[in-house]
This record gives C-alpha cells, structure tokens and sequence, in this order.
C-alpha cells in the first residue's frame, strides 16, 4: 500500500510539473491535455478540492474538444464530469443544462430536454433580480421548450416557449441587451411561424412578420446578425407561399435566403440552415416550374450542406433528404445515368445511418429499384450480379422492419430474385459474355446453396444445365485476366469477394410459396422466343388436287358439304390462290381481283371448319385478312364488305392473345382505316380506334415493352389510325395521343438495340406519319416547336430514303408529306430556302398524283406571292387545273383539291383581272363546299376563300351585288361556326362578315359578331402558347378589339360595354401573363383551397415557354467521370426536359380553367380576372381621368371614351378622320423622328406642325370635355391624365401636343401631368398593393458606355455619377458600369429603383425581341473583351420583382412598338418592365442623343427625391413618379423650348 502512495505521488509530481510549466496551455494539443487531467482524477492521494478543481478543468477542457471534432463520447464525458461540480454553483448547473440540450439535439432523447427544462426553471426561480441574467435564463428555458415541442409536438410546450420570449424581449431594454434582444425577436418570429403552421391563426403570421422586421431595420446591412434574421424572413414568406402559393411570397423567401449567402459574417449551423433553405425553395420552384435552373441552383446548395452538416453532424438526415430529392428530380428530367448513380450514392448514405428498421428496409428497397433501373438501361452484368447481391443480403437482412407481413416482403424479394435469375441467363447467353460466365454463375450457385433456397436453387440449376457448366475451374480467373484485361480481372474480383463475404453472413430460408413457383415457370414461358417456320409454297394446281383427290371417291360438291374434314384442303388451296394473285403483274389486274375472291371463299370455308380453338383456324384467319388487305390495293369494287370483316372480329373475340392474332389485329385495323376514307363511315374508324387501343394501351411504350413482338408495327398502325381520326373527325385528343406514342417509340427505336429493332422501311414510314401528325397539331395551335419538330423528322426520314434507296411508292409518300411539312415552316419563317426545299422534294416525286400536283401547284403560288415571279403563277394554275382534272380510281382529299385551285385561280384573277379565271375559280370553290364535310378542319380556310371569290365576282359587276353580297356573307358565316375549323380563319371569316353587315348599315349583327369574334380570341392564343406563336396568330386580326367598341357604340351600347370589348381584345398576350402574376388575396378570403389551386396552376403557366440553355445539357458522365454507355451510344433513361413541356402547359391551363369555372361560382366572384368592372373603372380614375383614344376604317369615326370618378362618356372627335390620321400618325411615330443631322430643323418644324394638329383634333377637345375651363383651372393644380392610345393611336405624344414657341399656352404640358398605360387591367396591375416586404429604398444604376457594334455612350458614366450624388442622400445606391443581363435580373429583387443608361434596341419583326444592349464577357486569346448581351422582353417575362417602384430606362426607342399588326399589344421594353413588377417606367418613345438623356435625368431625380421628402412629411405616400419627370421635362423645355424633339420622347408609363 505504501509503495502505490508512494508511485502515486511520483505520478502526481511529474503530472504537475508539467502542468506547471508556462507552454502547457498553449502548446499541448487538447488529446494530451484531457487524458493529463484524466489520469490526475484518478489518483487516490489527490484532495476533495483537487478533484473538484480538475473537474472543472475536464469539463471545460472536454467541451472545447467537442466543438472541434463533434464527437458524442466528449459531450457525454463533459456532461459527466459537469455532474460532479458542486450543485450550489449556478454557473455549473446551467452549463450543464446547455450542455444536456446539445446532447438532446443529437440523439434526441427526451429525458435530456426534461431535464434541462428542470435546470433552467429551477435557475429562473431562484434568481431574486430582473437583469440581462435573467434574459439569457428565460431565452434558454424557451429553447429548450421549443426544442421539446419538436419531438413532443405538445402545443402547450410552444406556447411557453412564445410566452417566455416574449417576456425576455420585454425585459431586454437596457443597451447592453441589445444584441440579445434582436436574437430574442429572431427567435419569435421563427416561433410564431411554427405556431402559425401548426394552428393556422393569421394573427401569428402577421406578428411574426412585424417582429422580424422591426429587428431587421434596427441593424446596418453588413450586422452579422443580419443572416438568421433573413433566414428568418425566408422561413416565414414560404410560409406564406405553403399556404397561398402566390408566386410573389416563393420570390421572397428565394431572395431573402440568397440575401443571407452574401453575408460573410455567418455562423456554420446558420450557413447549413440557409443552403439547406435555398435548396428546397428552389426544389419547389422546379417541381412547379421545370425550369432547369431552379434545379441546379437546389442542387448546388444541397450539396453545400450535406457537406457542412456532416462536418458538423447536425441535420445531416434532412439535408440528406434533400439532396436526394434534387438528384431524384434531376434524374426525370434529364434521364442521365449520372443522376441515377447521385441518387443510387445518397441513398446508400442514408441507408448506412439507418438502424435496421422500418425506415431502413424501405430505403434498402428504394436502393433495389434504382439498381434495377441501372441495369435495365445498361445492361452491365456486372450490375446485374451486384443487383442479385443486394437483393439475398436484403432477404437476409430479414423483413420485420417493413410495413408489410414479413412473408409478404420476402415473396417481393423472391419475385423479384426469380426476374434477375432469368435476366442473367438471357444476358450469359451473348457472346461476348461467354468467357466470363462461368465464373458469375458459379458464384451466384454459391451464393444460393449457403442460402439453401430451394426454389432459387432450382431455377439456378435448370440454367446451369442449359449452359453446360458442370463444375468451377479455379483458373477461370487467371484466363479472364488475359482475355479481359486488368480492369476486367479487378472487377470480377471484387464481385467474388463480395459474394465470399456474403456468403459468411448467409442464413436458412424457407420454400419460396406457390406464386414464386408459377412465376418461375412463366419466366421459361416469357425467355423463350418462338421460332419462325416458313412453309414451303404450294402451288394452286397442287392443292386443288390435293383437295380433289384426298378421298378418290369424293367431288367437289361433297367437299363443300362436309366443311370440317376439308378444312385444311380448303386452307392449302386459299393460300395457293394469294400466293397466285400476287405474282401478277399492274396489267393483270381482273385475273388477280378474280383469283383472290376465290381464294376469299376458300378462306371461308376453311375458318367455318376449323374447330374454334384449333390452331389452324388462327392460320385461316390471317390468310383470310391478308386476302381482305390485298383487294383494297385494286380498287374500291374489290374492297373487303363489312361483313366479311366482322367474320374476322368475331373469330378474335373467342381466340387467346397470341403473335399470330396481334398479326391479324394489326391487319384488321388497317382494313377498316382504309376502307373508313373510302366509304366515310364511322363505324370503322370506332373499329380501328378499338383494334389500337387493344395494343397500344397506355403508358406501352417503356422499357419493359421495347421487347414485345412487333411493338414498332404495333405503334406505327394505331398512330396512323389516330391521325386518320383527327384528320377526318378533328379528334384533337387522338392527334395528341398518337404524338406522345410515337414520340416515344421512335425515342426507343433509335437510342436502344433491340431484337426486334424496326427496319428501315418501318422507321421512315413512322418518322414521316410523326411529322405529318405533328404538322396537322402545329396547324391546329400555331405551337411553332411542333412544327419543327415536325421538319427534323421529315427531313431525316427523306435523308434514310434517299441513303437507302428505297422502293418508289414508299419514297414518293414520305417526299409529298415533307413537303407539305416544309411548306409550312416557310409560312411561319418566311425564308425563301424552305420553300425550294419543299419545292423540290415534291418534284421529285416519280408517281405524280392529282394530290402531289395540287401540293406543287400551291407551293409555286406560295413562291408566287413571296417573290411576285409571274411565270410561277402562270406554272401554279396551269398544274391545278391538270390535278382538277385528273382522273384517279380514288382521291379521299378530291375536295381539298377543288378548293386550293379554287385559290390560285382567284390570285390569278387579282393579277390580270381576265374573267375566266374568276369564274372557273367560282365554280371550284363551289364544288369543294358542297363536297367537304361541314366540320372538316380544312373547311373554314377554303369557306374563307370562297366567300373572298364571292366578293370579287360581285365588285366585277360593277356594283355591289346584293344576291352575291349575302353569299358571301352566309359563307363566311359558314366558316365561322365550323367549330372544326382553324381559330384564326373563322375568326377573320366573322370579321368579314362583320364588314359586309356594316356597309348596308346592319350595326345589330356586326355587333353580335365581332362581339363573339373578340371573346374567342383567348382561344386562339391561349397562354400555354411560346410568345412568339402567339404574337404570329393574332397579328393578323390587329384592330378587331377596336372595330367591335366602335360598332357597339354604333348600336347605342354603353361606354363601358365598348371599354370591355376594348379589354378583351387588347393586350392578349401581356394581360394573360398579367393574370398568372396579380394579386389574388381576396379569393383566399372566400376559399383558401380554391386560391391553393389557382395560384400553383398559375405558377406553373407563369413559367415561360422559352427554352434557355439546359444547364445540365453538357453533362453526360458519372460520379467518377466515365461515361455510361450502351452499345457506343450515350445511355439516358429517357429525352431531357429543360422546363415545362407545352404539352403540359396545356394541361394545366385546362386545369386552370376548370378551377376558374368554380371560382367565379363563388359569391362575389363572378368577374373574376376578367377586365375591370365599371365600378372598378371608376376607382381606377379617382386620383385622374383616363382616356382611351380611338378610330375605326369600317365606322369611319374616330372617338375618344374618358373614365373619371364620376363616370363614363363618350366623345366624338368630328375633325379626326380615319382616313387623314393613318398618314399623319405614321409621321408622328416614325417619318420625323429619324434622319440625317441636315435635316434636323426641317423635320422638328413639320413635326411641331403634327403636334398643334393634334392638339387641335384630339387633345384640346378632349381636355375641354373633362372641364370646360380647363385653361383657368388646370395651372393651379394640374390633373393626372392616363393615355391609352389604341389601334393607331399606340405610342402617339399625347403629352407633347399643341404650340411650344415661346409662352404659348395651347398645349398639353402646360394644363395636365400626362402618362401612359396600354390597357386599365395593366394600370390596375401597377396599382395592386406593393408587397416589398418592408425593405429600405435602394437604386441600382446600370450603365454601358461602349457597346461592340454601337456607337459610344460618353455621358452615361457622368449619368451614373450624378445619380449617384443626388440619390445617395436620401437611399443606398449600388452602380455597376457594365452589367450583364444575369446581374441585372439578380438585383431586380433587391432593389425598388432601377437606372438603365444604355443602348436599347426596338425590333420591327419581334416586339418580344426588343432589347437592352448589357455586357457579355469573354475571351479571345487571353485578352478580355466585351461583347453585348441581350436583355429583352422576352427575358424580363421570366423576371419577377416583388418590391419595384421604378425603372428609368435611359434608353432609345424604350417605349416603341415597332410592328403595326401588333399595336393593340403594346409590347415595348417599357412595358416588359411592368410586367416583370415595376409600377412606374420611364422611357422613351425615340432615339435620344445621350447628353439629353443625361440632362433629363438629372432634373428627373432631384425633382423625385424633393418631392418625396414633401411627401415623407406629410405622411409618405407613393412615389411621385410623374409629377417629377413632368417637372423636369418641363425645365427642359423651358431652356429649349424649339427642341421639341428633344424633350418629347419622354413619357411616364404606369400608375
């Protein structure tokens, strides 16, 4: 005993002296310094004192060791050691309560919380003062009931967390709590939004909103503290979002996340909490949108903290989640092996920290599936054998854990055991695997016998016997070694390893059940191919003898009385007979018609003797189909009855499924298609319709059922049924199925290897009916990527023929198609190239038909109309008139012909106006009316022409025929109620009706007409369309909105009747998208899940239709960069899909009408997003009148229509006619604005001339009409006038006119504040609430002085500069001199004022186009150079900002639509930036020089920051937009009053 004293206090010593040393704390590493202290405490000699000091010491030394390695045995010795400090020291026992919540936050164990909970309380009512000490306990104490709440889910725990935050916060008022208390107000925000979640109490929401703010504002930008409390705002506006899923709140929650990365300064837990944040709002983002950034970016952030969680291990199973959610997303829309082996990576992460429960055997399973899927799409035996692996290890593993009965999951397991078993047979069965194979299956065999599974077992000897391997030959490895390589001998290696492993760990199972018994032998069934036999040929004479002769005693008449003994005579001799009559020649056509009823009746005979399930009769039935198919090829009269059809539909219904009657299914269905477009009767297009959809039955084209027998043969003929049904019956839902089928058979047909690939003549014949199927669609919606997609599969099928040489007949159908498919991309296009494309392919085709010809003729009248070259007129008619004339044994499109003759024929008369053409033109087009269908969808284009040839002959006669007047006006009626028919010809046939009723002064009937017309527009742009499809289908029909208000108001409607035709038809395209984007709160008021609904289907239309570059279009390779291949060829799982498809854009914009059916069935809801109501009107002009400007050719008048708060009226302006106001506007909006420098002074008169003119006619009246003193009135406080210029009136200076010479009165800018707005639903837009999330004012200055390709800016950088100076007083300013258009649209959301100093372009062609010039860097040999990038309307659709007041867009032509045929839609950049969610722009109408941009400018903003600060002291208000570039604008004018082209171009646009 006294010798261990005695070492004890050697030890003690040496320890202690080197405690003592002066280095020990800083230079021992934390290891060393714990196990010092360890083994002191375990001394005996040492004191009560001592021990206690070194506790201490231990305690803190262990929870530093913690907080850098995370490991639980130190936060677990820490708490023990933390224990064994004296409890009357408050300090310990609260370290030990915090330390007890961290333990509970890793290994959530509820005795740890409790008792936390009990430490904090007990600490709380011991403390005698109320000082930050006591914060600090209470902010503990709500933790930790917080903390609970999570695992108990007892809202009494969150309510005491609430109530004792509160009362912290309270508490925390002295200076030094500061800090505290903004954490404290974090923390109840997050609170209340939890409680908000779980009881729904909009009361909790709002305070948490404002208690969040309000420790926002409190602290400068760069706090620190800064990042949880933006994480905070995030949490909360999803919140908001989960319960609306109004776009604006998903916005928020992105950009207050993305605010929060760009803060240094932030903690690592509150670094994971925000990528982990981000990724699932932009995961949601996606899963609504399909917009393929939203996913990378979810992505990216999800690995960010799965990395950080897991060096930190806290959160790591939800971030885990979450990335796992990514790849799964990533993987269906891209169809990347990479994205599956991601997937396949995570979930094996997850499984790994999973105990051996229910979770984990469902992940396990999960794992099983996505392995299977690898190897479906493979074919690596080497995944298949891993595959079997895992699945006996799952078995092993048992099945307790699952949710099913443990049986249950192991006949899963078995089933799916028994499939691999015969895969890997299949697979060991190609050559190239025959050296490795028997190693893999003496593995496996290995592997069952450990697992002494009988069933298993069984199957697995059966294939060894089929593949002759009788023992395993230890050399095996050694000879793969040489024939594979290393790479192969390491590989299987490893494999064998595996399974030794496995084997180790094996256990005794039971006897697979009955069921797994069955599926294995139907697994033999389904491996086994059926082989071919072709029969020898038997030649007539032959059969007839065999049949005569068979019994010597027998004739022929007997033979036919005894049908079932001659049966297979009978068959023998019908055979004889086809194979007869196919070998004669085109000019023995009645011989082969002759032998083959013949061979019909024999045909007969033998099915009516053939026992039912004999298989022999099935033999019959095809001979007899096939004797059918070939007497439609000679004619009509030969073609197969009705009722000798339903001989074969009858023998199907009682035959079992077999190749042989899919066979005659398929012939079948090509009977009855081809004799539908002989007889035109529905029934046999209902009976193909059935026949397809007996074998090609939903969801048929996948991997599974690539392998089917005649798959491709099966597609090809139930798409050519469904488009014959479209093109016959304008079945729409046939035309989309048959896309979505042979999209994806082609899909497969290329990308894999099959068996049973298609032949070549196959392949053409399908790629040519896909292009036809798909033009017919593009016809239909205008949808341009149909079209295109149309013309890469024609133009590839055309490519295979002619490599091919394929037979002529072939060859000639798919040319005529593509043709017809280039022919109309020329239309769409406009490129000269397409249509001698198209030309030409239709000239080369050898058998020329009266359809191919009539092709021809219309493409030559087509180059006709592009190039004015008369000699293809001449060419054009002279070919129809061959095709009208032509006598062909059958033509299903004879009508088709007539009237596209019937066309050139009236080109021809326009052009030489000789009679004859006219009147044969007359005579064609009646004969096509009178043959076509009256609901056919060629029936209104060719209704349209004709009542165009009626008008013709009437206008030939010298005076308006009445008689041929009302033809033409009942035919164009005709047109317009064929609901078959295109969108936009009945809409212009109603137009034209329209037209003709006004001039015999019928106001009655055009009103009810182009009141119809105006509400179908939505039709015929629907907003699942592209923009540009869009904008290409109502071009066209530019001034019917206003043709119809003008009519209504003929027929005495009222001003607000002609204002909600106005709206309709107007701003289409720009209101649709203004309806997916406003404010929608008050539905939820009504129903909260009807506001659900609307604004997730609303979202995802939202999502724009323009394809960006696919981020992930690049990527093709796996985790370890190898690439997954296939036979050479890249393998995907399916085509990659960057965004929403329009096929499921359109799918949800019907969802999205249905909802919309229901809403307006709401109380209160009736008008729904439809234009504004009159009282809506009215308040819309209570702070200023808006006026509507407009005129009409067919009416003859031009009027204006002035909204104030008290009223509508109306106002005719005598002095405006149509007629002069088309050429004086086109000098106001373009002929005077643009010119060399010389011209200068001459066009600024004549332009000052344009302006007093239209002071005098338009806004002198108008103005006097709003107050008849107006000139005594209006200088004392001016009004605030909303232009809304329509039709031509679009982009008119309103603001600008009268007299500008020194001291004239007679104008606008002298009287009233002018603005602009293209439509009240825009203006009501601009005027919703601004949901900017209570954030300061902040402008962000863009400016690009040089431009590749422009001219330079100099004064843009002095723009930017003194912007800067006069705005920095008042807000935060950020300048970026040369921004791209990705930085620029990233600060959309964190700025409410945007200054744009750049070049701006207006596209004449494409007002979607119109563009600011930004910057594009990149890289040429080292050396950087900046080239312009875009930012176009089209792109600023794709932007949303929920907090913008203002984009001054120091820019030419800003606020100019360029394209006539699209006035009406008013698309400018300006009004881009409306949409995008600015409320007021700046713009300008023209080009600018810059130094007057940089004068208006400066006077704009110093006049916008005074007048703000008036306003902020008079209790704030909105931002004083137009009234500060009035004034600055009329400053301008004063110091260049003659200039008026200079100060004239700038106009505010908004509210």
């Amino acid at each position: 005993m006294e010798s261990t004293t005695e070492a004890e206090e050697a030890q003690f010593d040496d320890l202690q002296s080197l405690l003592s040393r002066p280095s020990f704390r800083l230079l021992t590493p934390l290891d060393d310094a714990i196990d010092i202290y360890k083994r002191l405490t375990g001394l005996t000699i040492i004191t009560d004192i001592q021990r206690e000091s070194l506790h201490f010491v231990l305690s803190d030394l262990l929870q530093k060791r913690y907080h850098e390695k995370r490991l639980l045995a130190d936060l677990n010795d820490a708490i023990t050691f933390t224990r064994l400090l004296p409890s009357n020291d408050g300090g310990h026992v609260e370290t030990l309560g915090v330390l007890l919540y961290e333990r509970f936050l890793r290994k959530q164990a509820i005795v740890d919380i409790d008792e936390s909970i009990q430490i904090f309380q007990k600490a709380i009512d011991a403390t005698e003062h109320i000082d930050l000490q006591s914060v600090k306990l209470l902010n503990r104490l709500a933790t930790c009931f917080y903390a609970r709440f999570h695992i108990a889910k007892s809202k009494d725990d969150l309510d005491t967390s609430i109530s004792m935050t509160t009362k912290a916060i309270q508490i925390a008022n002295s200076p030094d709590a500061f800090r505290t208390k903004i954490m404290l107000q974090h923390d109840l925000a997050a609170r209340l939004a939890i409680r908000y979640e779980v009881a729904g109490d909009a009361q909790d929401l709002e305070q948490a909103t404002n208690t969040n703010h309000g420790a926002l504002v409190s602290l400068r930008d760069d706090d620190a503290y800064r990042a949880p409390l933006l994480v905070n705002r995030a949490r909360i506006a999803f919140t908001r979002f989960k319960r609306s899923y109004f776009w604006k709140d998903l916005d928020e929650a992105k950009h207050a996340a993305k605010e929060a990365t760009d803060l240094r300064s932030t903690d690592p837990l509150t670094r994971i909490v925000i990528h982990q944040n981000l990724a699932v709002f932009h995961l949601q983002s996606f899963e609504i949108g399909k917009i393929a950034v939203d996913l990378m970016v979810a992505r990216q952030n999800a690995i960010s903290a799965v990395t950080q969680s897991e060096k930190m291990k806290l959160h790591v199973d939800a971030t885990q989640e979450t990335l796992f959610q990514c790849y799964q997303a990533a993987l269906l829309q891209t169809g990347e092996m990479a994205e599956l082996q991601g997937l396949m990576d995570v979930l094996e992460n997850q499984i790994d920290r999973l105990p051996k429960q229910s979770p984990r055997c469902s992940k396990r399973e999960q794992y099983l599936n996505l392995l299977g899927l690898k190897f479906q799409h493979t074919g690596d035996h080497a995944d298949l054998v891993f595959l079997c692996h895992e699945a006996l290890q799952s078995l092993r593993d048992g099945s307790q854990g699952t949710n099913d009965e443990p049986d249950a999951a192991k006949e899963r397991l078995i089933d799916a055991l028994s499939y691999l078993l015969g895969e890997i047979y299949r697979y060991l069965l190609i050559p190239e695997f025959f050296h490795v194979r028997d190693g893999f299956i003496t593995a496996l065999y290995d592997e069952f016998v450990k697992y002494k599974h009988e069933g298993a077992l069984g199957a697995l000897k059966s294939i060894l016997t089929k593949c002759e391997v009788l023992s395993f030959r230890t050399n095996r490895y050694a000879r793969d070694r040489e024939t594979r390589g290393e790479e192969a001998y390491n590989h299987i290696t490893k494999i064998a390893g595996c399974m030794e492993r496995a084997r180790l760990k094996a256990r005794t199972e039971s006897d697979p059940s009955p069921l797994t018994q069955f599926r294995f032998r139907m697994m033999d069934l389904r491996l086994s191919m059926p082989k071919g036999n072709e029969g020898e040929k038997i030649s007539v004479q032959d059969a007839r003898d065999a049949l005569l002769l068979s019994d010597g005693n027998q004739d022929i008449k007997l033979l036919e009385e005894d049908p079932a003994t001659n049966a297979p005579k009978n068959h023998q001799l019908s055979k004889a007979l086809l194979s007869q009559a196919g070998q004669f020649g085109p000019e023995s056509k009645t011989a082969a018609a002759s032998a083959l009823v013949e061979a019909l009746s024999y045909a007969r005979k033998a099915i009516d003797g053939f026992p039912a399930e004999n298989k022999d009769r099935l033999d019959a039935l095809v001979t007899y189909v096939t004797i059918c198919q070939m007497k439609d090829e000679f004619g009509q009269e030969y073609a197969a009855t009705n009722e000798e059809l339903i001989i074969v539909e009858s023998a199907l219904d009682v035959l079992p499924q077999s190749q042989s009657t899919l066979v005659l299914q398929l012939q079948l269905c090509q009977i009855r298609r081809f004799r539908y477009l002989r007889t035109q009767e529905v029934d046999d297009i209902d009976r193909a319709m059935a026949l397809a959809e007996t074998f090609v039955f939903e969801d048929f084209i996948n991997a599974e059922f690539r392998n089917e027998p005649y798959w491709f043969e099966r597609v090809s003929i139930a798409c050519q049924v469904f488009r014959t049904r479209y093109q016959q019956l304008s079945d729409s839902a046939a035309l989309d199925r048959g896309i979505s089928i042979l999209r994806k058979a082609l899909r497969y047909a290329e990308a894999f290897d099959t068996r049973q690939r298609p032949n070549d003549s196959n392949l053409v014949t399908s790629m040519g009916t896909l292009g036809s199927m798909l033009r017919h669609r593009f016809r239909q919606t205008g949808a341009f990527r149909d079209l295109q997609e149309a013309a890469t599969h024609g133009r590839r099928a055309v490519r295979i023929i002619e490599d091919k040489r394929m037979p002529r007949g072939l060859a000639d159908a798919i040319k005529n198609n593509v043709s017809l498919i280039i022919e109309d991309l020329f239309k769409r296009t406009k490129k000269l190239e397409d249509l001698q494309e198209a030309i030409g392919l239709v000239e080369s085709v050898q058998g020329r038909s009266q359809l191919t010809g009539i092709n021809l003729a219309n493409m030559l009248h087509e180059r006709f109309m592009f190039t004015k070259e008369f000699q293809d007129l001449k060419r054009a008619v002279s070919i129809a008139q061959a095709a009208v004339n032509s006598k062909a044994d059958w033509e299903p499109y004879l009508e088709v012909t007539y009237g596209d003759a019937s066309e050139i024929l009236l080109t021809m008369f326009n052009q030489t106006q000789e009679t004859q053409y006219l009147d044969e033109a007359l005579t064609y087009a009646d004969i096509a009316s009178r043959e076509m269908k009256e609901e056919g969808p060629w029936m209104t284009n060719h209704l349209v022409t004709h009542g165009e040839i009626l008008l013709a002959k009437a206008r030939l006669l010298g005076t308006f025929n009445d008689e041929l007047r009302e033809r033409s006006i009942s035919t164009f009626l005709r047109a317009w109620k064929n609901i078959s028919g295109n969108t936009a010809a009945r809409i212009a046939a109603a137009r034209r009706a329209a037209e003709l009723y006004c001039t015999r002064r019928d106001w009655v009937s055009a009103y009810r007409l182009l009141k119809a017309a105006v509400e179908f527009l939505s039709e015929l742009s629907p907003p699942w369309l592209d923009h540009r499809d869009r904008q290409d289908l109502i071009k066209n029909l530019s001034g019917l909105a206003v043709d119809a208000a003008m009519v209504a108001l003929k027929e005495r409607k009222t001003a607000y009747q002609a204002l909600r035709l106005l709206e309709l038809g107007r701003s289409i395209i720009m209101g649709s998208s203004i309806d997916v984007r406003s404010d929608i709160s008050h539905l939820g008021d009504v129903n909260p899940e009807l506001e659900r609904q609307f604004n997730r289907l609303r979202m995802a239309l939202d999502t724009s239709s323009e394809r960006e570059d696919d981020p992930f279009k690049y990527r093709n390779k796996g985790v370890n960069g190898e690439d997954y291949q296939r036979y050479g060829k890249q393998i995907k799982l399916h085509e990659p899909e960057t965004r929403i498809t329009e096929d499921e854009r359109k799918a949800v914009f019907e969802q999205m009408k249905s909802v919309l059916v229901s809403i307006r069935q709401q109380p209160g809801l009736e008008d729904f997003l439809q234009p504004p109501t009159e009282d809506r009107m009215l308040k819309l002009a209570h702070d200023g009148p808006i006026v509507f400007v407009l005129c009409s050719q067919i009416v003859d008048e031009t009027k204006a229509i002035i909204v104030q708060a008290t009223g509508l009226h109306v106002l005719d302006l005598p002095a405006a006619r149509p007629a002069e106001i088309t050429g004086r506007l086109q000098q106001l909006r373009g002929e005077l604005l643009n010119g060399p420098l010389r011209t200068y002074a001459a066009r600024s008169k004549k332009f000052r001339g344009e302006l007093v003119w239209l002071w005098d006619v338009i806004v002198e009246p108008i103005l006097s009409s709003i107050c008849h003193d107006f000139r005594d009135k209006f200088p004392q406080k001016k009004p605030h006038v909303r232009w809304i210029g329509v039709g031509a009136f679009n982009c008119v200076p309103f603001h600008a006119a009268g007299e500008h010479d020194t001291g004239a009165t007679n104008n606008a800018i002298n009287h009233i504040i002018s603005s602009y707005s293209t439509s009240l639903r825009a203006l009501q837009y601009v005027k919703e609430p601004n949901s900017r999330s209570n954030q300061l004012d902040r402008l962000y200055i863009a400016t690009m002085e040089n431009t590749i390709g422009c001219p330079p800016l100099p004064s843009v950088t002095q723009e930017m500069s003194s912007i800067s100076s006069i705005a920095s007083d008042f807000i935060a300013v950020a300048t970026n001199p040369a921004p791209t258009p990705k930085e620029v649209l990233d600060q959309l959301p964190h700025h409410n004022l945007l200054h744009f100093a750049c070049h701006g372009i207006s596209d004449a062609s494409d007002p979607f186009n119109s563009r600011l010039l930004l910057n594009k860097p990149s890289r040429y040999y080292g050396d950087k150079v900046t080239t312009s990038e875009p930012l176009s309307v089209r792109g600023l659709l794709t932007s949303r900002s929920p907090r913008a007041d203002l984009a001054y867009i120091s820019a030419c032509s800003s606020a100019d639509n360029q394209v006539g045929e699209l006035a009406d839609e008013a698309v400018h950049i300006a009004s881009g930036f409306q949409l995008a969610g600015f409320r007021n722009v700046v713009a300008s109408l023209w080009s600018q020089k810059d130094k007057v941009c940089l004068s208006v400018a400066e006077l704009f903003y110093r006049e916008l920051f005074r007048l703000r600060e008036e306003r902020n002291r008079e209790g704030g208000g909105e931002w004083p937009v137009a009234e500060a570039l009035h004034n600055a604008v009329v400053e301008f004018r004063e110091r260049k009053p003659d200039m008026v082209l200079q100060w004239a171009s700038f106009v505010h646009i908004g509210g």
